[in-house]
């Protein structure tokens, strides 16, 4: 395992440190054309990930928000099943009680 996987396996990877970072894209101070571009990229790339993050969240609370819906819905549709059923069960219940009066 490299240094840079150790520090995002470590139980400590949520307090990545100035040293930590400088580790993974190279020292700060004296940095050449290729430290700094290294550094950009990081930043945007951690740019980046704070907007999917973002996006995550909102789309989370959104189904989130469906789902309740949805499941409150179901709920409803459920119970007028239920009242159907039951309605049929009663009328099935008076043709077969007629029926046997009929025969009688």
């Amino acid at each position: 395992m490299t240094h840079a996987e150790d520090l995002w396996t470590s139980p400590s990877r949520r307090t990545l440190t100035p040293a930590a970072v400088g580790s993974i894209v190279g020292p700060m101070s004296g940095e050449s054309p290729t430290d700094a571009d290294a550094l950009s990229r990081l930043e945007r790339r951690v740019e980046d990930l704070v907007a999917v993050c973002r996006r995550l969240q909102e789309d989370n609370a959104t189904w989130r928000a469906r789902h309740q819906a949805l499941s409150a819905e179901y709920v409803r549709l459920n119970e007028r099943t239920r009242a159907a059923r039951s309605r049929v069960e009663e009328m099935i219940g008076r043709v077969a009680a007629l029926t046997r009066e009929g025969r009688g």
